[in-house]
């Protein structure tokens, strides 16, 4: 339990140390910025094995491991070829723009995510891509309709 709040206490003081800046893209070049766009809600939160860790590059931290995968069930596709169950990484930002907002990590979550893939293979968002909770989104008038994932 302490350990959880030492570590809770050094993500938020990172955060604010290196705090990302960034202006909100169009609807139109956050699609084109990104390799997939899609709307799931997530129905899993997987453990990798890995213990949870501060993941930095070039001397700053990027993001918080947080040591699961996101699983999410795929209901509608704008860009990408996806099946119905996807997973990405859910790692957190900690001040580098890298990862989802904390509070998009639940059960249950229904968002519109913007994600691009890294040389490793896998695939990330950020908070300065449009990423959001579905109900906040205003994308979708701009996104149209999109493939629905009924398979």
């Amino acid at each position: 339990m302490i350990a959880t709040r030492l570590l809770t206490i050094a993500l938020v003081s990172i955060s604010v140390a290196s705090a990302c800046e960034c202006t909100e893209p169009s609807v139109e070049d956050a699609k084109q910025a990104a390799d997939i766009v899609f709307r799931g809600y997530i129905r899993a939160l997987r453990p990798t094995g890995k213990r949870p860790r501060l993941v930095g590059g070039g001397g700053k931290i990027t993001f918080f491991d947080t040591g699961k995968i996101a699983v999410f069930r795929v209901t509608h596709t704008w860009k990408g070829k996806l099946g119905q169950t996807f997973e990405m990484p859910a790692a957190e930002d900690a001040g580098g723009c890298w990862g989802f907002k904390p509070a998009f990590l639940r059960l249950g979550s229904d968002l519109i995510v913007y994600a691009t893939r890294q040389p490793d293979g896998e695939y990330y968002t950020g908070i300065c891509t449009r990423t959001r909770f579905s109900k906040d989104a205003i994308d979708l008038e701009d996104l149209g309709q999109g493939e629905p994932n009924s398979k």
